[in-house]
């Protein structure tokens, strides 16, 4: 008998005469490589340049890996960039693979780096899961020995710590690494020099597009204005895109767009409404990017949310609530800024604008807003107090020492403007009504100046409202001058008339004839801008309020108000005793008023030489750009009164007025210039 076994198998049993108990076990299999890479997405857009910089690099050879760092926003689509590139040169790259290893995660930071270290080795195909270390060292030294000599492309994505990226870089060899950042790896720089490619925020076109490919172009095309509302909320961001852009695809109503932006229409509502999906959430992608910061960052994160305006926020006001030192809150604004979660508008601020501001709020806390609510309340008194220190009304306010000098202040006030309006708002909301009224007081110095028409009736509306809950007839008194003058800016003089009046009723009801001198000499303003032939009066009772009062600043500004209604000759006199308590007092802003004044005087006398060169001497003075424009008016009347062409002189007028916010002088410049014409 012959027993005879032919062919191939991994395991064969030739038994003759057996009794008892056999036991054998199957042939282990061969392991296989394979890739770990995730498949494509259909609708990518807008991302090749930098793809182009990535080819860039990458034609290089040096017998070394190559590494680039991927950088961008949360949710700008930094993986999907690698991800694209490595599948378009995966035929550069034959050694194995192509690799991809994800370290974000809820494991820790060790947990994910063995896990990222034992997939990379299997997907080689040469190695089986028993046979492999169990320690980080031997994994990443395993891992370097296999690479050694190969080219292949590898993608590590989400890395948060330098150590981790230098455990699974390849050995020496033709290799791509692209790695995607959570955080910042500078200390990467001491073990290779990786180069950088950034993913910018998507442009209005682009992101159109991007709704397009998702939605459906018709779908877009329908409804062109809803669509760059949505493309405004998103800001550039690609994961709030591709949320919007798959509400659109699954929305079973007309005017999907419309309905959508209706939905957004209340900004504390939009990042929920864009993170329903858990699958697709910006709410996820930004908790991820929080969640990867330290706690310093952590907590000028929260500051950010907290503070109560949308413009460039300083390191000091950031110091101010984290009850830190500045050069912590600057240490924590770099932080941010590397992460791609502020942008920088100068040396020493930040922006934190869109849905990265909504999610930081999130992130805040009641006393942090009190704390930024101090801050700045207390520099714009402060400020307040050295722009303008004869100011009466400075006696209403707190007497702090935190700008040593006018211009720093005045410069400090127009930086942070709309931070300030901000803060009214947010004060009032808190019940903190002093600080309000305080507030509205305090920007007065900047107010008065002009170019912020609309701006200077909410702050002041907000701080009369203040003004009246605490029952305070003074500070009502004075709040509501100021806002007739707001008014009397944006030529609404029924308006303005009105609110001082009213104005006038609280100052006899607070018993102070300053705050009556006050709103009367506004009220008398707002008669001359009419022509109503009461202004005469209504000035007049003014100065004599004034020398009653006795107080040398206000009988000034009561004679050269009172002076605009007078004939050259007797104005003049007035003119010239204000103008020399002015300057002794260093009150630049009224002795440039009052020689705008006294220039108009001098021309209506028939003094041409001296009012060109009275006016000229006006135009040249930085800061008073309204006085600019006017003295600009009033050069055009000596020329006309010298035969010369006044048209150069009104249309730099409207210029300034254009440029520095008059709209009301601008359209008198222009109606003219039109008469001219």
């Amino acid at each position: 008998m012959r027993n005879r076994f032919e062919g191939d198998a991994h395991n064969a049993v030739q038994v003759g005469n057996f009794t008892g108990t056999m036991q054998f076990g199957a042939a282990r299999s061969e392991p296989r490589g394979y890739s770990l890479l995730p498949p494509l997405t259909a609708h990518y857009t807008n991302h090749e340049d930098p793809l182009k910089k990535l080819d860039a690099i990458f034609a290089r050879r040096t017998g070394r890996p190559i590494v680039v760092i991927v950088k961008g926003p949360p949710g700008s689509g930094r993986t999907e960039l690698a991800v694209r590139w490595v599948h378009r040169h995966t035929g550069d790259y034959p050694d194995g693979g192509p690799f991809f290893v994800r370290l974000g995660g809820g494991l820790s930071d060790s947990d994910r780096l063995l896990t990222g270290l034992r997939t990379l080795l299997l997907a080689t195909g040469e190695f089986r899961a028993e046979d492999l270390p169990h320690s980080l060292e031997g994994l990443s030294a395993l891992w370097r020995d296999w690479c050694r000599g190969r080219s292949i492309a590898l993608v590590i994505d989400d890395a948060v710590l330098a150590s981790q990226v230098r455990a699974l870089m390849p050995d020496e060899g033709d290799s791509a690494v692209l790695i995607t950042q959570a955080r910042e790896l500078g200390t990467l720089r001491v073990h290779t020099v990786p180069e950088e490619v950034d993913i910018e925020p998507m442009s209005a076109e682009a992101s159109r597009e991007l709704l397009a490919r998702i939605a459906g172009e018709r779908l877009v095309a329908a409804e062109p204005d809803a669509i760059d509302q949505l493309v405004e909320v998103c800001d550039g961001s690609t994961i709030a895109l591709c949320v919007v852009g798959m509400m659109l695809a699954d929305a079973d109503t007309d005017e999907p767009a419309a309905r959508l932006v209706r939905r957004l229409a209340r900004r504390e509502r939009v990042l929920h409404e864009l993170s329903r999906d858990r699958e697709l959430s910006v709410r996820a992608v930004l908790d991820a990017a929080y969640e990867r910061m330290d706690e310093l960052t952590q907590r000028v994160y929260g500051v950010l949310g907290a503070h109560p305006g949308s413009a460039a926020v300083s390191s000091r006001a950031v110091a101010a609530p984290l009850g830190e030192p500045d050069e912590d809150a600057r240490d924590g604004l770099r932080g941010l800024v590397r992460a791609r979660l502020v942008t920088r508008a100068d040396e020493e601020r930040v922006l934190m604008l869109g849905l990265v501001r909504d999610h930081a709020r999130t992130k805040l806390s009641r006393p942090v807003m009190g704390a930024l609510i101090e801050h700045y309340w207390a520099h714009a008194v402060s400020a307040a107090r050295v722009v303008s220190p004869g100011r009466i009304w400075n006696r209403l306010l707190d007497d702090l020492r935190l700008f040593d000098d006018r211009a720093t202040a005045l410069t400090w006030l127009a930086d942070e403007h709309p931070n300030l309006c901000a803060t009214v708002d947010e004060a009032y909301r808190a019940g903190v009504l002093m600080r309000t009224a305080q507030l509205a007081l305090a920007l007065w110095v900047l107010h008065e100046r002009g170019g912020y028409g609309q701006d200077m009736i909410e702050v002041n509306q907000r701080g009369v409202a203040a003004a009246e809950a605490l029952r305070d007839p003074l500070l009502v008194s004075v709040l509501r001058t100021q806002l007739g003058f707001a008014h009397r800016q944006r030529g609404e003089y029924e308006t303005a008339a009105e609110v001082l009046r009213s104005a006038l009723d609280a100052a006899r009801e607070a018993g102070s004839l300053e705050a009556e001198a006050t709103a009367l000499e506004g009220l008398g303003l707002v008669l001359l801008d009419e022509s109503d032939p009461r202004a005469g009066d209504v000035l007049r009772e003014n100065l004599d309020l004034a020398g009653r009062i006795a107080d040398e600043r206000r009988l000034a500004l009561a004679r050269m108000h009172l002076a605009k209604v007078l004939e050259p000759d007797e104005a003049l006199a007035l003119l010239d005793l204000a103008r020399a308590y002015f300057a002794a007092h260093r009150d630049q802003g009224n002795v440039v008023k009052t020689d705008l004044w006294r220039g108009r005087k001098l021309c209506a006398a028939g003094r041409l030489a001296e009012a060109r060169e009275l006016l000229g001497g006006v135009t040249s003075v930085t800061g008073y750009h309204r006085e600019r424009g006017e003295a600009r008016l009033a050069l055009a009347d000596v020329a006309r009164a010298e035969g010369a062409d006044p048209v150069p002189d009104l249309r730099e007028a409207e210029r300034i007025f254009t440029r520095f916010g008059f709209p009301r002088e601008a359209e008198m410049a222009a109606a003219r210039l039109a008469g001219l014409s």
